[in-house]
């Protein structure tokens, strides 16, 4: 059979198939209640009819024609809308650009059951005047404006849940008195979420705002929030941190952002608000997330918290992020972050009695200094674990072995109630200096009573990458375990759970082993 001859029996059967899936797809109404106006008007219209009565996600995104069209298109089916997204683009006409201003009356009309309107003007700077009533969208409890400074009426914003404020800042001549914003927020009594990005009033580039000294009384205390979210440069989350107080359940999550790679030079640090104290009072678990994206994340988990590297029983109840723009080496100075870190512990995590440690991600290594730091700044830390650590220093280890300043007080070792430590990464190169770390510490304080170490990955054909002496884990730990899966897909574990000095002979017979089907490797039975 010849690959051009359509007239054979395969190519037909193919054409049927596709035909009958094409119309099953016409009859699911289902698949058509998200309509886009940027598929264009004909498609558009087609998805409305085709999505029958049910419920409608529109999506009114594309030119500014199209939108237009859509939107005459939409208002017969006004009462299946639940949710409306508007971000009208500008068009280039042969006679030239259109106009920049938007004309919103085309929105003037009822939506009885819509409960989220997305309004996005990143593309116009100006709009006719338009404001969201309660009497035409009656049902609405989600707002979000982008680059927008649509009005609501008092009764809209008494009945909102979820709103979000972003890019207000990129619009030409914005300025928000903080009176305007305190207003505004205020009028929002059953909020449950609040994001707020580079929006509102801005001391940033407001000095006499910056300068101004705070009046409790323009602070907004939400009852009902769960969530809150802030990104903007520096001294505008602590601006807003400082402006809104919320209840000890919610959850903040806080992303500071900088013009170059690094913070300026004395950085206050993240605000610690009345708010935030109660916050992180019992806070148990602290994760800090590094990557090369020039952004350094911390959430704090509450007391109590299943806390894994892939899983966590409890959302984080506070998450703080500094990002700023990507340097020469694609990664920002994670130094300047753990220390402004550690050097402002009692002012970001006031009361927090930190039990457990994670740090994730690339380029989280520092000097020993300002490890030294953050281990005094967290002393009831009983769980440590660590990922991608490849220095070559090894100052996180040395860190653990400060020295007591007074040889009769034993208690003054850093982390005295460590007792589980968790390495993934590349375990070899960590060993060398992780045993002699321990085995001093033993000095001072008892035997870790956990050590894991998982190794995401090994050298195929050399054993030597497998090289471990377990004597001397034994007498630092009362249970080593060793996870490594090496190239083609057998995996090793390797468990000790004796921490008496007996031989590998004994271990290999008495403790559960499992090595696959290439069995034990050789380091295991030979003497270390």
């Amino acid at each position: 059979m010849q690959e051009n001859d359509r007239s054979a029996f395969w190519w037909r059967s193919i054409s049927l198939v596709s035909s009958y899936w094409h119309g099953v797809a016409r009859q699911a109404a289902t698949l058509w209640t998200t309509p886009w106006a940027s598929y264009g008007p004909r498609l558009f219209r087609a998805a409305l009819e085709r999505s029958r009565m049910l419920p409608l996600q529109v999506n009114i995104l594309g030119p500014y024609s199209w939108c237009i069209e859509a939107l005459l298109a939409v208002k017969p089916h006004a009462n299946r809308i639940r949710s409306l997204s508007f971000c009208p683009k500008k068009e280039k006409y042969e006679g030239g650009s259109m106009p920049g201003i938007v004309d919103m009356s085309y929105l003037e009309f009822d939506v009885p059951n819509l409960t989220a309107l997305h309004i996005v003007m990143r593309h116009f700077p100006e709009q006719t005047p338009f404001v969201i009533t309660k009497s035409r969208y009656p049902r609405l409890c989600e707002l979000t404006l982008e680059c927008a400074t649509t009005p609501c009426d008092q009764e809209t914003y008494a009945e909102l849940t979820h709103l979000t404020l972003l890019d207000q800042h990129d619009i030409p001549g914005f300025n928000m008195s903080l009176a305007d914003f305190v207003a505004l927020l205020r009028a929002c009594r059953k909020l449950r979420e609040l994001h707020i990005e580079e929006s509102g009033p801005n001391p940033w580039k407001d000095r006499e705002l910056a300068l101004r000294r705070h009046n409790p009384e323009n602070v907004v205390r939400f009852r009902r929030l769960r969530m809150l979210g802030l990104r903007d440069y520096n001294t505008n989350t602590a601006f807003m941190l400082r402006h809104i107080a919320f209840p000890r359940t919610a959850c903040v999550y806080v992303t500071t952002v900088f013009d170059d790679s690094l913070p300026p030079p004395g950085f206050p640090g993240f605000v610690a608000t009345p708010s935030i104290e109660r916050l992180v009072f019992e806070v148990d678990v602290l994760k800090v997330t590094t990557d090369i994206d020039s952004r350094m994340h911390l959430e704090l988990y509450p007391k109590g918290t299943d806390f894994r590297w892939d899983y966590c029983d409890a959302q984080s109840c506070l998450g703080i992020e500094l990002e700023g723009k990507q340097d020469t080496v694609g990664s920002m100075d994670v130094e300047w972050c753990v220390w402004d870190l550690t050097a402002n512990a009692g002012r970001m995590f006031p009361g927090a009695q930190l039990k457990c440690l994670f740090i994730t991600g690339q380029y989280w290594d520092a000097t020993g200094v300002t490890w030294a730091h953050l281990f005094e700044a967290f002393p009831m830390l009983e769980t440590i674990g660590i990922e991608e650590y490849n220095h070559d220093e090894f100052y996180f280890f040395k860190a653990l072995m400060m020295e007591p300043q007074k040889p009769q007080a034993p208690e003054r070792i850093v982390c005295p109630n460590l007792k589980s430590f968790h390495v993934r990464g590349f375990w070899p190169r960590a060993l060398p200096a992780l045993i002699p770390c321990f085995l001093y510490r033993q000095a001072y304080v008892g035997m870790l009573k956990e050590l894991v170490f998982e190794a995401k990955q090994t050298t195929q054909g050399n054993r030597k990458s497998y090289d471990l002496p377990v004597l001397a884990l034994l007498k630092i730990t009362e249970f080593f375990e060793l996870r490594a899966g090496p190239p083609g897909g057998r995996k090793y574990v390797a468990r000790v759970r004796d921490k008496s000095n007996i031989d590998h002979t004994a271990v290999l017979e008495d403790h559960d082993l499992s090595w696959g089907e290439q069995g034990p490797p050789s380091w295991l039975t030979e003497q270390c």
